[in-house]
């Protein structure tokens, strides 16, 4: 269930993700666990063990304060599993139908 989508240009804000997030307690419960998915374009790599925290990004050439985020983290550490990944039924087709536009078939 998609609750937002945001335009590539516009970062989401922490405002609009908590509304997204209060659209989703009231319809599943805040007991729901939560998964945090990373699309690639051909599937997804599914973490459930995420967390949510502040996030601080410095300028490079000076050092100083270059903005304040809010980071959602998915944790995969060396030993353990990167998650599970979900792969569209298309996904082989969409890599055939490439290959043949763009002439590498």
């Amino acid at each position: 269930m998609m609750v937002g989508m945001t335009q590539e240009e516009k970062p989401t804000t922490l405002g609009e993700m908590a509304e997204m997030l209060r659209v989703l307690i009231d319809s599943l419960g805040p007991e729901t666990p939560v998964e945090f998915a990373v699309c690639d374009g051909t599937g997804l790599l599914i973490h459930d063990n995420v967390d949510i925290g502040p996030y601080q990004r410095f300028s490079g050439e000076s050092g100083e304060a270059a903005g304040a985020f809010v980071m959602l983290r998915a944790h995969h550490h060396p030993g353990t599993s990167p998650g599970r990944r979900l792969t569209s039924p298309t996904a082989d087709l969409d890599e055939e139908l490439r290959g043949l536009i763009e002439g590498d078939a």
